[in-house]
């Protein structure tokens, strides 16, 4: 097996060169390129302490660029999706769910998206992947901003050959499908408790092209492959700016890894797949460098929220963190996030806290792009951040999530959450509370509070012997809490009474 440090000096290296070097003159509109995966864990980069993967070309871009080690998605896809699609909270627009196959719901068109941000700056907008922001036809990316839309509007798991249950250890790709299909016929048992028009099963997977279905349940082994070339395709059409969006829907299970890959890495099946990604992102870098236009592009490489770790072998690793997908702790939230621009960005790893609302405004002003303005931001420009000239060790971070699915009738005061200010993660549960009969706000109960400099794993809570620290995170987690439901916009719906 090739070593992946060795591997990186003497062949990536090259590749990135003018990742570092200064750049006399700077492109009116630079290009961005915005690199999304589908429940990749924090470790699972090599650049972020694997060692197992062999993830040369993010490494290359991870060594050439920023390396951000507290960057906040959101717990699940389309919550983390809105956020960073739109920089605001999924709660103050309506989209703190993951979007089921046919879902009245789906993305609001009242915030700006970054599609429609980059195309009324006159740049070629282009989505290839994974959506899951709704499937109706007003919901998908050709209403949102993008001139060119590749992929598949939600999970690639949710097909009529589910993959419910972790498989046997070992198990191929072939045994893998078989099992899942023989769950679905047998049971007919639907997905972790949610229910269905038709429960457990889902309908075939569409492959669109801009607002068609070009197929129905594509050959998931080679959709890494697809969503690349094509996105390849739309970045070489001809020469003026662009905003390219490439969602990989790996390595989200189901796992399915391109014949060339497969048996490939030292991590089992969930390996190839990972190792898969990073040539197919190798591949568009080639290109861009092929025709000159790596170095006026920026490029950013996130994954939507931590790993599956219910599916066992078939999931990723948030080490050193704590816990995964769709849960409170560290490792559902916090994922690898990599910032690179030519000349703009030099080599570091920073650590302020940051998010998926804060990439919005940060690649307005990076670029030069005019910010949206008809509707408020929650996130905020990082790019003074990002070149090492702000620290805010007192950053605040509101964990808000809805975990009981999207036909749920939950409202903001049920949901499970937690408040982050600094080193302090306050870990809470909220109520209204009642004063002769009227409810007037929110209140939150501490369930536990952790240093997070010094106790990244969540390990040992504090609130006992920092009982100070523990009534002033309860007072501001409260206060942030009641703000953000007296400023949701009608058209979201009272969802905090």
């Amino acid at each position: 097996m090739v070593d992946v440090w060795r591997w990186t000096k003497s062949n990536c290296w090259l590749l990135f060169a003018p990742l570092i070097l200064p750049i006399a003159v700077q492109a009116a509109h630079p290009n961005v390129l915005l690199i999304l995966t589908d429940d990749q864990g924090y470790e699972d980069v090599a650049a972020f302490g694997n060692r197992e993967l062999q993830t040369p070309n993010l490494d290359a871009l991870a060594q050439a660029g920023v390396r951000v080690t507290q960057f906040y998605a959101q717990p699940t896809c389309g919550p983390s999706r809105a956020a960073l699609m739109t920089g605001n909270s999924p709660v103050r627009i309506g989209m703190d769910f993951d979007p089921l196959p046919g879902s009245k719901r789906g993305l609001p068109s009242e915030p700006t998206t970054l599609g429609e941000m980059f195309r009324s700056a006159g740049y070629r907008t282009g989505y290839f992947g994974k959506w899951h922001l709704g499937d109706r036809r007003e919901h998908l990316p050709l209403s949102h901003g993008f001139d060119r839309y590749f992929g598949v509007p939600y999970s690639s798991d949710m097909w009529p050959f589910h993959h419910n249950m972790p498989v046997a250890k070992g198990s191929t790709t072939d045994e893998r499908l078989l099992a899942a299909i023989t769950r679905v016929n047998k049971t007919g048992a639907a997905h972790r408790g949610m229910t269905f028009t038709d429960p457990g099963i889902f309908p075939p997977l569409p492959l669109i092209e801009d607002n068609a279905t070009l197929e129905t349940n594509p050959d998931q082994r080679f959709l890494t492959e697809r969503f690349t070339n094509q996105a390849i395709g739309f970045i070489e059409a001809d020469d003026r700016p662009f905003f390219a969006m490439v969602a990989y829907t790996s390595p989200h299970v189901p796992l399915f890894a391109h014949p060339e890959f497969s048996g490939r890495s030292k991590r089992g099946l969930y390996g190839d797949v990972i190792e898969e990604i990073d040539a197919r992102v190798g591949e568009i870098f080639q290109v861009l460098k092929k025709d000159n236009k790596l170095q006026d592009t920026i490029v950013i490489f996130l994954s939507d929220n931590g790993p599956w770790l219910e599916y066992g072998e078939d999931a990723g690793s948030a080490k050193p963190l704590k816990g995964g997908k769709a849960t409170i702790w560290e490792g559902g939230w916090r994922v690898p996030a990599i910032f690179s621009w030519p000349g703009h960005l030099q080599p570091a790893i920073i650590n302020n806290v940051m998010s998926m609302m804060d990439v919005l405004p940060t690649l307005a002003q990076m670029s030069g792009v005019e910010p949206p303005g008809r509707f408020p931001l929650d996130g905020k420009s990082q790019w003074q951040a990002l070149r090492g000239q702000t620290v805010n060790p007192d950053a605040e971070f509101l964990y808000f999530a809805d975990f009981s699915g999207e036909g749920a009738t939950s409202t903001v005061g049920k949901q499970y959450l937690a408040f982050r200010k600094g080193d302090w993660k306050l870990h809470l549960y909220t109520h209204r509370s009642r004063w002769l009969g009227w409810w007037y706000g929110y209140e939150v109960r501490p369930i536990a509070l952790y240093n997070l400099t010094l106790d990244p794993g969540e390990t040992t809570d504090r609130q006992v012997d920092h009982a100070e620290q523990l009534e002033e995170m309860s007072e501001l987690a409260t206060e942030r809490l009641n703000m953000l439901c007296a400023e949701l916009p009608p058209w979201v719906g009272n969802t905090c009474d």
